[in-house]
């Protein structure tokens, strides 16, 4: 199986821990999650060794693999990578044991369809793809706020525009991160509002205002602005 797009990571272990309670395919209840650091190793046969280690570790269950494109990629640009070795391995081992393992690989969709690309035997051994749509602004904002209710914060009238508009923007970014941009920015924003409690000497402990939230925004473009400085000019 394969699960592409928003919340893939949530929705896999979710998947992957119903089939290991219900015991589909043995009496275990296994669920065994792996990625490339632990399976990809620096030396010949120790990249094959770990994944048959983790192949079995997980029969009967469920293992899944996460980011699971950067299997066929190494970091460093490195030509000794054993990444092509481990996907060997599991396309030999998902023939042996289709019947009493399931393997669910997670990513996101260029990168994953790259990566199913990347060996001849891999796509045909995976019967199901399954892809969820990028959160909305609206949705974005739903998840900001179970943030909030699940603390004592809360927003200055006339925040949610700003932060509606905000959201709506930065989606168009590319590689943006959902859910976990909006938890980042949470994060972010406490500090924020924490620095301007002690620059102003204010005892709203509990409140984010407009201008933390207008804070919180320039920091996150000041970052994009700095990684765009990084490398030489072109004159």
């Amino acid at each position: 199986m394969v699960i592409l797009g928003t919340g893939k990571t949530t929705v896999a272990k979710l998947v992957g821990k119903i089939l290991s309670s219900l015991r589909i395919l043995g009496n275990q209840a296994t669920f065994v999650e792996a990625s490339r650091e632990t399976l990809v190793k620096k030396y010949i046969g120790h990249s094959e060794e770990t994944t048959l280690k983790t192949i079995n570790s997980a029969i009967g269950g469920v293992l899944f693999i996460d980011e699971a494109y950067s299997l066929s990629a190494s970091s460093d640009g490195d030509k000794r990578d054993f990444g092509e070795e481990v996907i060997n391995v599991l396309v030999n081992q998902m023939d042996i044991h289709k019947h009493d393992i399931c393997i669910i690989f997670a990513g996101y969709k260029k990168e994953m369809l790259e990566f199913l690309n990347s060996n001849p035997g891999l796509e045909s051994r995976i019967p199901f793809k399954i892809e969820f749509e990028d959160y909305n602004e609206n949705e974005l904002f739903d998840i900001f706020n179970s943030f909030l209710d699940n603390t004592n914060f809360k927003l200055e009238s006339g925040s949610e525009k700003i932060l509606l508009e905000h959201f709506k923007e930065i989606k168009k970014k590319a590689n943006f991160g959902n859910g976990r941009y909006v938890r980042n920015f949470f994060e972010r924003l406490k500090i924020k509002q924490a620095n301007r409690i002690i620059n102003e000497n204010n005892n709203e402990l509990y409140l984010f205002t407009i201008k933390d939230i207008k804070n919180t925004i320039d920091s996150f473009q000041e970052i994009t602005i700095e990684k765009n400085k990084i490398g030489f000019n072109a004159f």
